[in-house]
């Protein structure tokens, strides 16, 4: 993709046959290092760095600035110019993509077609607030119920019939479980009352699962949820909220929150008692 990455390697002065000198991922000063493409997804980290910086990566760009991405105060690293130019939700959405892509480990770096769905999601916060600076991070205005004014219900469904939803939904779940607060999840597939619920937060609207609600607001898709995700935005809407009492993993009931009591008394919970958790 950025071709820093190339399978004819070149000699650079450190004595190693690589990369291009100061875009140089960890991995590459191994032994046994074989090209990957996580290796430019690390040098594309570096030139992000760089365009936000205004300062050239051989400059000790990254040991220098690392330590402002990683507490997420890059703003205190950029230039007037990127301040007064650049919105911070799209500076968040950059500072965040950049310390995924610096990850020392290779298998924890986005793939290229992730870091260029993030880059999209950076572009469009910018355009927002050059048009509109009150659309961003704004929520739609439902009729939410009262139960939701304390927790974080996702609507979703486990049934595989249509496999690019269910993967978005799993996607989403783990995205959340990230964060380890606790999450009701409501199952479609395994409860049909869910359908009504929706249908009376939305009317006569349409919505596609997943559907995400915070605090008592409407959040969205899976659009908007990797937007705050990647923005940095769902974490601060999240901090108050309770951590989870079950186990991330469970064996018992695969993870679908959704069985007898008695069987994964850990994390699951009766159908019947959903109505007062409503």
């Amino acid at each position: 993709m950025f071709t820093l990455v190339v399978e004819e390697r070149i000699a650079v002065d450190c004595g190693l046959d690589r990369s291009t000198p100061n875009y140089i991922a960890p991995e590459c000063y191994e032994p046994d290092y074989k090209v990957s493409r996580k290796a430019d997804v690390y040098a594309f980290g570096v030139i992000l760095l760089e365009v936000l910086c205004e300062r050239p990566s051989w400059k000790r760009l990254v040991q220098l600035a690392l330590p402002y991405v990683m507490r997420g105060e890059l703003e205190m690293f950029t230039p007037e110019y990127v301040e007064s130019n650049i919105s911070p939700e799209c500076v968040r959405a950059c500072e965040n993509l950049i310390r995924d892509c610096l990850e020392n480990d290779a298998d924890k770096r986005p793939m290229i077609d992730e870091v260029v769905d993030r880059l999209q999601v950076a572009i469009k916060l910018q355009n927002q607030s050059a048009n509109d600076p009150q659309t961003v991070g704004t929520e739609l205005a439902l009729t939410i119920p009262e139960g939701f004014h304390d927790r974080v219900v996702l609507y979703h469904t486990s049934n595989g019939v249509i496999v690019k939803t269910q993967d978005v939904c799993q996607e989403v779940r783990k995205i959340l479980d990230g964060y380890g607060k606790r999450v009701d999840e409501r199952d479609l597939y395994l409860d049909s009352s869910y359908k009504k619920q929706l249908k009376a937060i939305f009317g006569s609207g349409s919505y596609t699962l997943p559907q995400l609600f915070i605090s008592g607001k409407y959040i969205g898709g899976a659009d908007e949820i990797r937007k705050i995700h990647w923005s940095g935005a769902l974490r601060k809407k999240l901090d108050r909220l309770p951590k989870r009492d079950y186990p991330s993993s469970c064996r018992t009931c695969m993870n679908t929150r959704f069985a007898s009591l008695s069987m994964c008394p850990d994390c699951c919970y009766w159908k019947r008692d959903q109505a007062n958790m409503a």
